[in-house]
């Protein structure tokens, strides 16, 4: 088995290393703000293998680079209507757009007693607890969705069709501590499998399919071939819904829809 070494960092030194990385990246000022404090999020509230957080630095610099993601774009208000609104993000920061669709819910919930706000054409957004308890200082209930490229495949088939689709809920509790509920639609997914593989270790056989559908404690295979759905069937279905909800409803990809062009790590994050 291979060790993976950790660093330990001062908080502040690794917030203002990853505020130079961005605004280097190009990334304005202000945008810069909420993309680092993302990120930094991610990594206290997450375990390293899942894939969120500041080791995102590298891909994000690869997708600007690329025009995957565009640091200049525009979030637009397409629509809005009562405690509704849709926005377009054309191609942002995921964790910007985000932020900012959830400020704006919060303020629907303020005037209409509820806020739901889709976003369209965004990009990968890092942990959705934290555009969910960005209503908690509001004493309002935060719920985040976004859907991904596919990596889940159809309960009893093997090629993947869904995302996996996280969702987040924040409950605010008074004055202890809210209760928040921050997960994906898969088992695991390829972020812990590939910290297996480094490890040497063998996943649990829930994890994933390989390339042929079966079912596998190989983390190479595994992370050449299918997530397994969370609880089976039920984690497909639910996938399947957020797919609907922040795919269709606001009308950005789902599905099979052709991501290459972006290698399929865009997602669609909508603020619900």
């Amino acid at each position: 088995m291979v060790s993976i070494p950790t660093v330990t960092v001062p908080l502040h030194t690794l917030g203002q290393f990853c505020r130079e990385a961005a605004e280097r990246m190009g990334v304005p000022p202000d945008d810069a703000g909420i993309f680092v404090d993302v990120l930094v999020s991610g990594s206290l509230r997450s375990l390293p293998g899942q894939g969120q957080g500041v080791q995102q630095l590298p891909t994000y610099y690869e997708r600007i680079k690329a025009g995957v993601v565009d640091v200049d774009a525009r979030f637009e208000i397409s629509s809005r209507h009562g405690g509704v609104a849709l926005a377009d993000a054309h191609r942002g920061l995921g964790s910007v757009a985000a932020t900012r669709a959830m400020a704006l819910a919060v303020e629907l919930a303020g005037a209409q007693g509820i806020g739901a706000v889709g976003v369209r054409d965004s990009t990968h957004f890092g942990i959705a607890a934290y555009y969910a308890m960005l209503a908690l200082p509001h004493d309002f209930i935060g719920i985040a969705f976004s859907n991904a490229g596919p990596e889940i495949a159809p309960w009893g088939g093997t090629e993947p069709v869904v995302g996996t689709n996280p969702w987040a809920v924040a409950v605010p509790a008074g004055t202890e501590w809210p209760v928040v509920l921050d997960l994906a639609n898969s088992t695991s997914g390829k972020g812990m499998i590939s910290w297996y593989l480094r490890e040497g270790r063998p996943i649990p056989d829930d994890w994933a399919l390989t390339a042929g559908g079966a079912r596998t404690t190989d983390p190479e295979q595994g992370a050449a071939g299918t997530l397994f759905p969370l609880g089976g069937a039920k984690g497909y279905g639910l996938a399947v819904v957020v797919d609907a909800l922040t795919g269709v409803l606001t009308g950005s990809a789902f599905g099979l829809a052709d991501l290459s062009a972006v290698s399929t790590l865009v997602s669609q994050p909508s603020v619900l």
